[in-house]
């Protein structure tokens, strides 16, 4: 018959094991799903050298959302896999009066899928845990559109135009971009917690399809012409850059070792 002083040791030890289990709760595979209010920019540097009545950035607020897979190896390292549908692009004013500006909106609709790998810390006061993520972004242009508060009168297109492209068709359907994800996790229950991260991505190649053209007949004669090219000048070929930094909230759930 086991003695007061084992059955004490016995109890002790269960509670330091169902305790310690605490330690290994961020290790295993994970599930979880996020929002995140977000500005975006369209970056350009032949845009930003001009003048301030002729062209002034502005954020552009927009929102994504998407899940998560992820799995933790160990507790302090692990790999993210996100797929998101993100509503970002550009804005910008021009300067139309002594005190008026006029504003041109370019909406750009993404699916992202990041992969990241990075740290994390241990529970701290078993609360919080902070991480820091960075990866690669593949990014697929589903939609574009485009629009204004001007109300100056705008002529249409001259009939010597045709085959014009559409907002979507001046972007490129492929998007690569570096991402980065900085916060902390708030501890809900064992197997969940409350994700509050900034998150930011740039691109690596040229958001805008330089290749996009039209067409136009003179005299009779026919030629393409690049819509870039057009739109700002032969001489401006500057790339364009996808900007976006925003507040990831999310819930996430681990499947840990022995749950």
């Amino acid at each position: 018959m086991p003695t007061m002083k084992k059955i004490f040791h016995n109890v002790v030890l269960v509670m330091c094991l169902l305790g310690g289990g605490t330690l290994y709760a961020q290790q295993g595979l994970k599930l979880g799903a996020f929002v995140l209010p977000q500005n975006s920019m369209l970056l350009n540097a032949d845009d930003s050298s001009l003048p301030t009545d002729a062209f002034q950035y502005e954020l552009l607020g927009g929102m994504a959302g998407g899940l998560v897979l992820g799995y933790n190896p160990i507790e302090y390292f692990g790999i993210r896999l996100n797929v998101l549908y993100s509503q970002q692009g550009g804005k910008h004013s021009v300067r139309s009066g002594v005190e008026t500006r006029d504003h041109y909106v370019t909406r750009l609709e993404y699916l992202k899928i990041p992969l990241m790998i990075g740290f994390n810390t241990g529970y701290t006061n078993n609360k919080l845990i902070f991480s820091l993520y960075g990866g690669v972004q593949a990014g697929f242009l589903n939609h574009a559109y485009t629009y204004n508060n001007s109300v100056a009168y705008e002529a249409p297109l001259p009939s010597i135009y045709t085959g014009f492209p559409t907002a979507r068709a001046r972007y490129a359907a492929f998007d690569l971009s570096a991402v980065g994800d900085i916060g902390v996790d708030v501890v809900l229950t064992y197997n969940m917690v409350l994700n509050l991260h900034l998150r930011g991505d740039y691109s690596l190649q040229d958001a805008e399809d330089k290749m996009a053209t039209f067409r136009i007949t003179e005299g009779g004669a026919t030629r393409d012409q690049k819509y870039w090219e057009w739109a700002r000048g032969a001489t401006k070929n500057a790339e364009t850059r996808n900007f976006t930094t925003g507040l990831l909230i999310g819930v996430t759930y681990t499947f840990g070792p022995g749950l």
